[in-house]
């Protein structure tokens, strides 16, 4: 039993229930468990079965003491092992799960967001073309018009030079940024494909790890004459 100190160590005698040893540990390490079986071992030669919880340094005691004995996991201790495992390869799936979501949120973003800029970029082009039609039409007016008569139309050049300088840049910075969106909504399309790749295998994983720990506690369930022969096929 381990409470709020370390551990209680017991053996008992299956068929008389008779109580062998019941003692405190200091602490749970392979030295302290084999002072504890040491004197078990060598009064009792003959035991064919010990069974402990999965803490390891057992394996390695165990077998160098109880020559005889088969050394098994207790039910509730293994079960609880496979629980925990299923449980981890469940909450592997889920965390998945939730990045492959938020990257999917992600790529629909930037989806838009380049919509949005490929929309801006024809609506600036459009704009600097007709910019351009009406420079062409101002100065065929100025080359028309009489000595002295052109101060207005300089100024609607020097206003329509300034637009021009202004939606040109605007331009070119919408371009850069669609760049690299692109660029970015490239990398999270290789990452929302790896992704999937590790969520199908992480989702196999997880049935069949299931189906092999219905499998299990139905093999430690198992009294039938058939049990090797159901242990060598699991």
């Amino acid at each position: 039993f381990q409470g709020m100190n370390h551990v209680i160590l017991g053996v008992a005698e299956k068929w008389s229930q008779y109580l062998l040893d019941f003692k405190h540990a200091t602490d749970r390490t392979g030295a302290s468990i084999r002072t504890f079986l040491a004197p078990i071992a060598k009064k009792f030669c003959n035991i064919r079965v010990v069974i402990t919880d999965l803490f390891k340094a057992y394996n390695r005691v165990i077998s160098s003491l109880f020559l005889r004995a088969r050394h098994l996991g207790c039910h509730v201790h293994t079960r609880r092992e496979s629980m925990r495992y299923i449980d981890k390869l469940k909450a592997t799936y889920n965390r998945m799960k939730k990045n492959r979501k938020k990257l999917v949120e992600t790529v629909t973003k930037y989806r838009r967001k380049i919509s949005s800029l490929v929309s801006q970029i024809t609506n600036w082009e459009k704009k600097l073309n007709k910019d351009r039609q009406d420079r062409q039409k101002l100065l065929s007016f100025k080359q028309h018009s009489k000595s002295g008569k052109t101060k207005t139309i300089d100024h609607k050049l020097a206003a329509l030079r300034n637009r021009v300088k202004k939606r040109s840049k605007s331009l070119q910075d919408t371009k850069r940024t669609l760049k690299k969106t692109r660029k970015l909504r490239e990398q999270k399309y290789a990452e929302l494909s790896t992704i999937e790749r590790k969520l199908i295998k992480s989702h196999q994983i997880y049935l069949q790890s299931c189906r092999l720990e219905k499998d299990f506690y139905r093999l430690l369930k198992d009294q039938t004459p058939n049990f090797q022969e159901n242990l060598q096929k699991f």
